[in-house]
């Protein structure tokens, strides 16, 4: 993904916009996140499953959106961003409809698959759409309206989750439509690519693959280990399989012209102690969220 953060010429009126277009895209899908923890045990019992199936709502949302939002950001650099981000409002809105009305816990797993599609492609160009819109004196002041707007989304989440639960737990997922489809036009209308789009790259399908590999093996061998044993045959595989393509995703992307992630932004200290520290912060909020 390329950051723009050379001084632009857009007029001040669309800084503002497109900060709050991709702030109510964020706002929708961090809502739904955390107004569905409350409502699982509700929803287990409806839909007549047991934990493991619950949990699955959650983690296959996750799971999709961890593999395909480094694509999509990708993907946005070579094609544009508005286009992207639109598409992902108007296929998260679709699977949001979807799961309201699904009518086993297959259905619902499987939709919210569809929403996770739709939901990888706004986290992947929310932030960079505001990046590109804002001079670089101003983006500090961007960035905190977005992280203030989203952590009160973590912080009302719950509360909105448990009184739409009392309702109907489908309602988790209903609430997002109206908001998503004037999101959707809104962002149609007036969202612009303010970066000049690249002429002859080409999308890095072979490191896709690898982080794809090696996140799902690694996964496995962190969920399903602790069931079958971490030193059991099936799980040790596994393992040697997350590292050998771990290994071999940072071999291709050092290697590669057009990279799937640019690797050399770790050598910047404060972009790695940034990541660090966010991946301390969402062990920590999606334990107790979980609790």
């Amino acid at each position: 993904m390329v950051l723009n953060i050379e001084q632009n010429n857009t007029p001040d009126g669309y800084k503002w916009t497109a900060l709050s277009v991709t702030s109510l895209g964020m706002l929708v899908g961090i809502l739904n996140a955390s107004t569905l923890i409350i409502a699982l045990p509700t929803m287990m019992v409806k839909l007549n499953t047991d934990l493991f199936g619950i949990m699955w709502v959650l983690i296959s949302y996750t799971l999709l959106l961890t593999i395909l939002a480094p694509a999509w950001g990708r993907l946005a650099d070579i094609y544009g961003r508005k286009k992207l981000y639109v598409y992902g409002l108007a296929v998260f809105t679709v699977g949001s409809l979807l799961c309201g009305f699904a009518a086993n816990i297959h259905q619902l797993i499987a939709f919210r698959v569809l929403q996770a599609v739709g939901g990888s492609m706004l986290v992947a160009n929310g932030t960079i759409i505001v990046t590109d819109a804002f001079k670089r004196n101003e983006l500090g002041k961007a960035m905190g309206i977005l992280s203030m707007i989203m952590a009160a989304a973590f912080v009302v989440g719950p509360i909105l989750g448990g009184f739409l639960t009392l309702i109907d737990w489908r309602l988790n997922f209903l609430f997002n439509v109206p908001i998503g489809i004037v999101v959707t036009i809104w962002a149609h209308l007036k969202l612009k690519d303010v970066a000049e789009l690249p002429k002859g790259e080409t999308f890095d399908l072979k490191g896709m693959v690898l982080f794809t590999i090696a996140f799902l093996s690694s996964m496995i061998y962190l969920t399903a280990g602790f069931v079958l044993g971490l030193t059991s045959l099936p799980m040790l595989l596994s393992l040697v399989i997350a590292i050998a393509s771990f290994a071999a995703f940072m071999r291709v992307e050092r290697r590669g012209i057009y990279p799937l992630m640019d690797l050399s932004l770790f050598k910047i200290k404060i972009f790695s102690y940034g990541q660090l520290s966010n991946l301390l912060n969402s062990i920590a909020r999606g334990a107790v969220m979980i609790l």
